[in-house]
């Protein structure tokens, strides 16, 4: 089984693709960040709403 080829990059091209990486997975924890708190945000109005004072 052999390697795969890499294409040839000059070395610009390769940061540009190194910061995009790094933007798009910051971006994806941001949305998992976001969903867990509108979790949080409804089970803490459901507990709100139910619970007696």
């Amino acid at each position: 089984m052999s390697l795969p080829t890499m294409p040839k990059r000059t070395r610009e091209e390769a940061l540009n693709v190194i910061i995009a990486s790094i933007a798009l997975e910051e971006k994806a924890l941001a949305q998992l960040i976001k969903a867990e708190a509108e979790k949080v945000q409804h089970a803490v109005k459901i507990g709100s709403v139910t619970q007696e004072d």
